[in-house]
């Protein structure tokens, strides 16, 4: 449906909080999964409760450094979460992203470096953007104009990664400093307020110094939230099988439970057997061993919805090789009719398939898949 179809439908009933309202572009698969199939079938409220869980489960899942791997460079910004540092030639450690196909590009940055005694500390410029350093120095001069540079996030890191406190302008133009203390952040925003406007006067119509990040290690920490993952990937079930069935058909009284579980109302642990072990909420999604689609075979997403008596099902494997079964609810049906979709991963493709061609993919060895 297009943008200016959605603009012209007053109101639809939301497939999750079951209430009449405007309706919200969603996307069936994460459009920051490659998915470009849209359903109208979200109020705005509710889609923008999930961007949390959508992003995380984009960039801090098992299967994150696939979608960076697989994401062409002229499809869309993929960007690997959490924090990625690397070590410069000068042995000093830097904030980087991983974006796709594993670029890694150094975020811009002002830092300052401390040397040996009796040498002083140095301020100095990183980054491989020359335009996104200029924002960095637009945003700081702005910040501390305003007096807004002291309400900047400090995130403590490792001693040694964060030895050179940093201010670094993350992908969305917000800034963090990183610093191996509360202390020495604040002492570094100090040190930055009093000498910013020597620092400015002298990057005004100069060429600043860029580079490229040059082959390497990169020590990566990546958080992973298993229940905003699997909350997310029941949502894309969810998703699909209103699109296929309707909204009346899922906001029965049985989805109700998977409902709440997706927007994150209901999520339920079992007691910790150990130290070591995470609790997750496996009531409605569990993992499939790594590997291809035993069922359908792709080099992209699919969604396979099924029934099993008494249990609507469905099987959704993400990037080929991360499959889940999403058990949606009990329904007594006399009949359900097997669907299947494929999506690509770069927002070009989405289709239902017949049965025919799964039966042909799954029994034609390397057959080729398009």
């Amino acid at each position: 449906m297009k943008r200016s179809d959605t603009k012209k439908m007053e109101q639809i009933l939301c497939i999750y909080c079951g209430n009449h309202r405007s309706p919200s572009e969603e996307h069936v698969v994460q459009k920051s999964l490659g998915g470009n199939l849209i359903t109208n079938l979200v109020c705005k409220d509710c889609n923008t409760g999930f961007s949390t869980i959508d992003q995380r489960l984009a960039e801090s899942s098992i299967f994150s450094l696939a979608r960076v791997g697989n994401a062409l460079p002229e499809s869309f910004p993929a960007y690997l979460g959490g924090d990625n540092l690397r070590v410069s030639p000068e042995g000093r450690w830097e904030d980087v992203r991983i974006t796709n196909r594993m670029k890694v590009e150094i975020l811009p940055q002002i830092r300052l470096e401390k040397e040996p005694e009796p040498v002083p500390p140095r301020i100095a410029f990183a980054g491989s953007d020359p335009d996104e350093m200029r924002v960095l120095i637009s945003l700081v001069d702005k910040k501390i104009g305003n007096g807004a540079i002291n309400k900047v996030f400090i995130k403590v890191g490792d001693p040694i990664k964060s030895k050179d406190p940093r201010i670094v302008l993350h992908r969305h133009k917000d800034l963090y400093i990183r610093a191996a203390s509360q202390a020495e952040g604040e002492e570094f925003i100090a040190v930055l307020t009093r000498v910013w406007s020597q620092i400015y006067t002298q990057v005004q119509g100069s060429q600043l110094k860029v580079e490229p990040a040059p082959p390497g290690v990169v020590a990566v920490e990546v958080q992973v939230c298993p229940d905003e993952n699997h909350r997310a990937i029941a949502k894309i079930a969810y998703n699909l099988l209103a699109v296929c069935k309707g909204a009346e058909y899922v906001l029965q009284p049985e989805f109700t439970p998977l409902r709440e579980y997706i927007r994150g109302n209901e999520i339920v642990h079992e007691p910790l057997q150990g130290s070591e072990d995470v609790t997750v909420d496996t009531r409605f999604v569990q993992s499939f061993p790594y590997g291809p689609s035993a069922f359908m075979p792709s080099d992209g997403h699919t969604v396979v919805l099924g029934y099993s008596h008494p249990t609507v099902f469905a099987l959704v494997t993400l990037y080929s090789n991360f499959t889940y079964l999403v058990k949606m609810a009990d329904l007594d049906l006399p009949e359900f009719q097997i669907e299947v979709f494929e999506f690509s991963i770069d927002r070009t493709t989405s289709r239902r398939l017949d049965l025919r061609e799964v039966y042909q993919r799954r029994t034609t060895p390397d057959i080729q898949i398009r």
